[in-house]
């Protein structure tokens, strides 16, 4: 388990402003260290109040302020390409804390989901902070749980889906690395249905740019064809200006979704901010492909400095 204080204190040096920290649960599964606790930041007019949230690896993956902002963008973007966005089948990669999963249940979707780490999504169950927002999922009938490795789910099943949505953690060590390699790419394409959407979040090239270079040349080694990078609006001031968001990318095999539809349209002015509002082949850029045999360091990144 990671040493409390020490991530408390990596914790606070990311700002500029005072942070306060209640720790609630921490602990380590077998494969990765949870931190549960609450923050505020006293000076801050826009985030003066106690909210949860929850670290993996150190890594920020859940906080109240952003929740609505990152599923929703996760999950509606993708399905707004979509003519009909309703009763897909979707494969999700990860999403152990069943969020993303209640909010494609909302839009009738059939889910396969599989997770590695069955004793952090059975936590996440009963969690009384993640249980407020999956609002019991895992109990639904149209959800189909495998404790598994996703690469070797995707590698093995015959399968096709409407949409695959990798929700699975930055590249924080060498375990993770055969997740974004063209192998596992090239199984995630051949889930896709002919016109099928690949979804997952992405670091900000600016922040990492060895990252950036390394996950575009192992894409463009792969069946990936087609890239839609986009933005969710996550925190919010307190006017409703967004202050903060997170980036995504789609990918598909070739064809090219409707650029612009009802659905679409009003799904980006609620979560949404195009980059270049355009579907592209994936670009050259100079680093170098991560494979399954010969892997990449480059891919792997420290958490983020900024939440």
């Amino acid at each position: 388990m990671m040493d409390t204080d020490g991530l408390l204190s990596r914790m606070r040096a990311y700002y500029d402003t005072p942070v306060e920290y209640d720790v609630v649960d921490h602990f380590s599964t077998e494969y990765q260290d949870v931190l549960y606790y609450r923050r505020r930041f006293p000076e801050n007019g826009y985030f003066p109040t106690w909210e949860r949230c929850l670290r993996l690896d150190g890594e920020l993956q859940v906080w109240e302020s952003g929740i609505r902002g990152y599923h929703r963008g996760m999950v509606n973007v993708p399905l707004s390409f979509f003519d009909d966005p309703m009763g897909k089948d979707v494969l999700v990669i990860g999403g152990g804390d069943w969020i993303g999963i209640r909010l494609l249940l909302e839009h009738g979707a059939s889910v396969t989901h599989v997770d590695l780490d069955e004793t952090f999504i059975e936590y996440a169950k009963t969690n009384e902070f993640l249980a407020a927002y999956h609002q019991h999922a895992y109990e639904h009938p149209g959800v189909e749980t495998h404790i598994c490795d996703g690469f070797e789910f995707v590698t093995e099943t015959d399968t096709t889906y409407d949409l695959v949505f990798l929700d699975i953690p930055g590249v924080s060590h060498e375990e993770l690395l055969p997740l974004f390699s063209v192998e596992f790419y090239d199984a995630v394409c051949d889930c896709l249905a002919d016109e099928g959407i690949a979804a997952t979040w992405h670091y900000s090239p600016k922040i990492k740019p060895d990252h950036y270079a390394a996950y575009m040349s192992t894409l463009k080694e792969s069946s990936v064809e087609k890239r839609y990078m986009y933005k969710s609006h996550l925190s919010r001031a307190p006017s409703g200006e967004p202050i903060a968001y997170s980036g995504f990318y789609l990918f598909t095999t070739g064809w090219t979704p409707t650029q612009s539809s009802p659905e679409l349209d009003y799904t980006w002015y609620q979560f949404g901010k195009r980059i270049y509002n355009q579907w592209t082949d994936v670009p050259n850029t100079e680093g170098e492909a991560n494979t399954v045999s010969d892997s990449n360091d480059a891919l792997m990144t420290e958490p983020p400095t900024l939440d």
